[in-house]
This record gives structure tokens, sequence and C-alpha cells, in this order.
């Protein structure tokens, strides 16, 4: 029997990225449902405000999370309307009180998601990696030698609480332009990168330079992500239900986990034939 609080996500989907943006258009006749996401953690969520000339504008969002989106809502009579902005934690404030339903993707035991409800199991596992110049992996046996090195992390990324305190042992250098964090590892001004796996391999593969770094085969740490829902929310009860069935299913995370690794092994193709940038001279 299907249940009546399954809902329809409208997304169109990117033809070079295979990742989606959203529809906006209303549907005035269908009672709505209102979701949220990461805004600038790709892959899981990039929201942009695209300059359309003369004054016009069009709000784009794309997210790996598109397919189970897809999935989960299209038998649904309700609509959906997504919740984009450029300031990530009053979004996840509306979610707390209410005025947005649901939010993919939070991590547990982090303040800026307490007083959610989180729906068990985790969608998928985000793992922490080190990220070195091949010639020198040698020189990291275990965790604690890093302290003896000098690392850096993307500005951008994005930890559960958990891991940004464990990051702090090792007074990392914070870099938003990848381009730069790279160029340091190169010169060898820093020794790695810690980095989550996904945004990683994106920003070294946008560059050219996925095959020419290592990656760390082990998460040092590991970070679940989980789907987020208001209690707040009028629909909390039946929407926590639902997600929980959709989500317990095994096949429907094995698929969204399939979704990431075709992701990853699309970005590193493209790698392949991007030029790297020259570093050193």
């Amino acid at each position: 029997m299907k249940n009546i609080w399954l809902m329809i996500f409208s997304l169109l989907f990117l033809t070079q990225n295979a990742q989606a943006v959203v529809d906006f258009t209303p549907d005035k006749n269908k009672t709505t449902i209102k979701y949220t996401s990461f805004m600038d953690y790709p892959p899981f969520g990039v929201y942009t405000i695209r300059d359309l000339g003369y004054g016009l504008s069009r709000d784009e969002y794309a997210s790996i999370f598109s397919n189970l989106i897809n999935d989960f809502f299209q038998d649904s009579s309700m609509k959906s309307e997504f919740v984009g902005s450029l300031e990530y934690t009053d979004l996840v404030r509306q979610v707390r009180a209410g005025n947005i339903d649901i939010i993919f993707g939070i991590y547990y035991g982090t303040k800026i998601y307490d007083g959610l409800d989180y729906v068990m199991p985790a969608i998928v596992d985000n793992p922490v990696t080190i990220i070195m110049l091949p010639e020198r992996v040698s020189e990291v046996k275990q965790l604690a030698d890093l302290k003896k090195l000098k690392g850096a992390k993307f500005s951008d990324d994005r930890f559960s609480d958990y891991v940004s305190g464990e990051l702090e042992q090792f007074n990392l250098l914070s870099e938003s332009d990848a381009n730069e964090i790279f160029k340091k590892l190169y010169n060898k001004e820093i020794d790695y990168i810690i980095a989550s796996y996904y945004l990683g391999v994106i920003k070294a593969s946008k560059l050219g330079l996925r095959s020419k770094l290592s990656f760390s085969k082990q998460a040092i740490w590991n970070m679940p992500l989980f789907i987020g829902v208001s209690k707040a929310s009028k629909y909390h009860d039946s929407l926590m239900r639902s997600l929980i069935v959709y989500i317990e299913n095994k096949e429907n995370r094995d698929k969204f986990a399939k979704d990431l690794q075709n992701m990853v092994r699309k970005y590193e193709q493209e790698s392949m034939r991007t030029v790297p940038p020259i570093f050193t001279e």
C-alpha cells in the first residue's frame, strides 16, 4: 500500500554532471512539503543564483541526492518545494523552527543540527581522507605522524563536531582556493591535506590532479550522513515513518552509494582529460 505522505520532487537533470537543477514552478493545488540540504558542499549540494542578464536571475540547485529524492517521492500526491539560500545556518534554523520540513545530509552529534530528528540508519558514510604526493606517503604510518608535519584543509569542507575537534590537534592551514592549496602541497609548503573524500576527489579532479595524488586507502575518521526531519513540522510523524521505511531498505541505500561511485568515476575520467597546472618551476 502506497504511503499517503510520499511526494514528488520536480528536478531537471544537468546533462554534463548527472546532478540536478530544481524546478521552482509552483503547483498551488497540492500540499507543500519544504526541503533543503547543503548549499556549498559538492557533491551533496551546491546552490547558485545564475545571472541571466537584463536584471533576471535563476536559482539552481545541484545535488547527488537528486535520484534518491526522485525515487522516494515519485508516487506522492503532495508537492515539494526546495528552499535555498546562501545562508546555510539560517536554513538549518528554519528546519528547527518547522518552516522547512526535511533537510538532506546532516551529521550526528553536531551542534548546528540540535533539535532535529535523525532518520536511521545513515544514508551513506562520508569518510575523511589524507591527500599526499605519492612519493611522500611512506612518511605517514600512523595518525600521530601527521603531527610532525604541516597540513591543510579546504575552508569550505564540512565536518562533524567530533572530527572538527580531532582536527584541532593538527593546527591545519585553512585555504579556500583549491589551486592554491595544491600548489602549496607540490611546493612542500605543506605536507598533506585532510579532506572529506568526495570533496577532495572533486577538487583534485577538476584540476586534472586525481591520478597524480595519493588518497589514503582507509578513512582516518568516518562521518555518517543522515536525513533530518523537523520536530516542529506538522507532517513530522508521517514523514519520519515514510523515510525510515525507505532508508531501512538496503537496496535504496545501495543505489545511492552506486550513484556516488559513478559520480567519482565520472570526475576521475574527466580528470584524465584535464591538463593539470604547473606548480613548480
